[in-house]
């Protein structure tokens, strides 16, 4: 019997000639029905058009699209199309070799405060405000906080190959007391939520902690000499900075045995955006950080994550690159990404032209 003619026969049903018993009979029929009918309900996976889960997931907030999509395998089969027009929505460009989930996922944004150990207190609304068009701004508290160093959410490293990335950050402070404020970038893990090392460049040039290892992850630049006291801030009380990072894995094993031992290779670069959009060279560097030469610092790495030194494994380290400023009292930072197209002068591997300063390698 299909459907139809159940649904006819139970319409067309009289049953007030019924006894006492046949109506008995009648209701255990129809409840057993009811009953097996909700069973196979139940015990069959809710289904939602796959059509309508980017239509849906777009206009979410971000912190929900996850959830959205994990409520159908369906959904879940068309996470890129969803996190593609949710990028659309935010104006966010696509990264070559990255999937649209990471892209929105992990979108160029300020995320929190480090700590001295190296943690990062995460989601600081106080300090964090967003601008039009979308970029993120991180202030300073005011009178009498001193400086606070702000983490961002970046980029995670390939285990093979290299990645260039790169951001710009608009950073503003007092122009009457000019106080030496910093950028550049940190290593975090891929919780984003401990800092392996920092590396960043001082606004006057020169050396700001004194002792560069005063804080264990903490790397200064130092552009100007140090017996050069005449030199003037490498970048003024009101500018546009661009950071690039040409982050690579190299794995080698020790003397022709198993062991063995990974370098991470980093190169770090710093530009001045002129106003016409060009860019001008400030400093670059290289790091080789390996376990021979940074094992304690390693340990301690991997002991804020809760882990085993796994550093010189056959598997390398899932770390991303993110963004990193150290602020004093009221000053600002603003993140953007590099432009696309004609303005996005220098922003090509084939076109650094800080690559014609002189790199620096350091241990």
């Amino acid at each position: 019997m299909d459907i139809e003619a159940l649904e006819t026969y139970v319409r067309d049903l009289d049953v007030s000639n019924c006894s006492k018993p046949e109506l008995r009979r009648l209701v255990a029929a129809a409840s057993s029905i009811a009953a097996r009918g909700r069973a196979e309900i139940e015990a069959r996976p809710c289904t939602f058009p796959a059509r309508l889960a980017p239509l849906v997931t777009q206009w979410l907030p971000l912190s929900d699209v996850g959830a959205a999509l994990s409520c159908s395998g369906q959904w879940r089969d068309t996470s890129e199309w969803a996190f593609q027009l949710v990028a659309a929505r935010i104006g966010l460009a696509h990264e070559r070799g990255v999937s649209w989930r990471e892209n929105v996922k992990h979108r160029l944004r300020w995320i929190g405060e480090a700590r001295e150990p190296g943690s990062v207190e995460v989601e600081l609304a106080r300090a964090l405000s967003w601008t039009t068009g979308g970029a993120l701004t991180c202030t300073a508290p005011g009178y009498g906080s001193g400086d606070t160093y702000f983490v961002g959410s970046g980029f995670r490293m390939p285990e093979q190959g290299a990645r260039t990335v790169e951001w710009r950050v608009h950073m503003t402070r007092d122009d009457t007391t000019n106080p030496i404020d910093a950028c550049g970038f940190a290593l975090l893990d891929s919780t984003r939520s401990q800092i392996l090392l920092s590396y960043h460049w001082n606004s006057d040039g020169q050396l700001y902690e004194g002792d560069q290892y005063q804080t264990p992850w903490m790397r200064e630049r130092r552009v100007h000499d140090a017996d050069d006291e005449d030199n003037p801030d490498i970048f003024g009380t009101d500018a546009t900075l661009q950071i690039t990072v040409d982050p690579t894995w190299h794995q080698n094993r020790r003397g022709g045995s198993d062991q063995v031992v990974n370098t991470l290779v980093i190169f770090g670069y710093l530009y001045l955006v002129e106003s016409d959009g060009s860019l001008t060279g400030l400093s670059a560097f290289n790091y080789n950080v390996e376990r021979y030469y940074y094992s304690d610092q390693l340990d301690d790495f991997f002991r804020r994550c809760g882990q085993q030194n796994q550093w010189d494994g056959e598997n390398v380290c899932d770390l991303c690159v993110v963004p990193f400023v150290r602020l004093f009292e009221d000053s600002t930072a603003t993140l953007s990404r590099v432009p696309a197209g004609p303005e996005a002068a220098g922003s090509n591997e084939s076109s650094h032209p800080v690559r014609t300063v002189v790199v620096t390698t350091i241990i």
